[in-house]
């Protein structure tokens, strides 16, 4: 006959929780109820479920586990589901679905598991859980946790939803979202933008080297004139006078290679890379020694250019002697960007 007492008793600590908290000792506090939602924020028309689990803490002066509630709370608290000893009661929702037990079993504590199908706005809201139980000495205890769950409205046609997981917490994944498509949507406006101003005719590119191995003599104060090209895309270098025109402003790469063979003739021999005439890099050479002498040097350069500068290799030399050609000495050059 004790039961029935015990119950009475449980359902008067329901309805009654402030007047019983007094009653909890120290590792009741310790452990609270685990009550968790997942996903913790749906989308309405998105998510197929959203999940529920109010499971008791394992305490070890538990007599009998009397019930365990859940609830959600607004105007006032409606009741979702109900799992007590005699039985369980449900909300009358063909969306909502319950599951529960009070038996310890293999590690298995009180639970009670809600399903809600197809969760619309209305089933967001802060869910509450409660967990009465009798003590080893008789005295019965609620333990109560509550849970805030979102259920966003649905979206809008170019929504890309995100996976669905146990571990997801998405409280602010919208907002987050939200930013990150207005910064791809100005970057890629820019990008378009930034894309549609390169004129393709900006676009050029050259190599030129001398035709033949020899024949090309080392005169100071002459253009180095490149005479076989072996690519001049956007037709820039103009292999007869061996200059280079900038199409476009812009940033422009250039690149010098000169192999020379000076002939029982101390000095210098350099080559230089100028813009209408003014110097902007060099390559250098010097031998004092009164025999042949075969060396070859290199040097690259970034130009800003404005459209119709004129870029040539000009030959400096207090030496004498020949260039070598062919694919020793190369001149290249080629457009980068605005």
């Amino acid at each position: 006959m004790w039961l029935p007492a015990v119950l009475a008793c449980a359902c008067l600590a329901l309805s009654s929780t402030s007047a019983l908290r007094h009653r909890r000792d120290d590792s009741d506090a310790k452990k609270p109820l685990n009550i968790r939602a997942y996903p913790k924020v749906a989308v309405e028309t998105i998510t197929e479920v959203l999940k529920l689990e109010c499971r008791a803490p394992e305490y070890e002066n538990v007599l009998i586990p009397v019930l365990i509630y859940v609830g959600k709370t607004g105007n006032e608290t409606k009741q979702i589901a109900i799992q007590k000893i005699t039985g369980q009661e449900s909300i009358e929702d063909d969306r909502i679905k319950s599951e529960g037990t009070l038996q310890v079993t293999d590690g298995v504590l009180p639970r009670l598991n809600i399903s809600i199908t197809k969760p619309v706005v209305d089933d967001g809201g802060v869910y509450i859980c409660k967990y009465v139980y009798v003590d080893t000495t008789f005295q019965a205890h609620v333990i109560t946790g509550q849970l805030d769950v979102t259920v966003t409205p649905p979206p809008s046609k170019d929504f890309i939803p995100l996976p669905e997981t146990e571990d997801c917490n998405c409280q602010d994944v919208w907002d987050e979202i939200a930013k990150i498509k207005a910064t791809l949507v100005k970057e890629n406006k820019e990008l378009r933008s930034q894309v549609h101003s390169y004129d393709e005719t900006c676009r050029v590119s050259f190599s030129a080297k001398f035709a033949t191995r020899n024949g090309y003599s080392i005169v100071g104060g002459e253009p180095a004139i490149f005479d076989s090209v072996l690519s001049n895309k956007g037709e820039a270098y103009d292999v007869n006078s061996g200059e280079f025109t900038a199409p476009c402003n812009g940033q422009y790469f250039f690149q010098v290679t000169l192999r020379s063979h000076q002939e029982q003739d101390s000095g210098y021999v350099d080559g230089v890379i100028q813009v209408d005439g003014e110097e902007r890099a060099r390559t250098s050479v010097f031998t004092d020694a009164s025999n042949d002498n075969y060396q070859s040097a290199t040097n690259g350069v970034v130009l800003a250019l404005e459209k119709g500068q004129k870029v040539n290799v000009q030959v400096k030399s207090t030496s004498s002697g020949e260039f070598v050609g062919d694919a020793y000495s190369i001149f290249s050059g080629f457009y980068l960007y605005p």
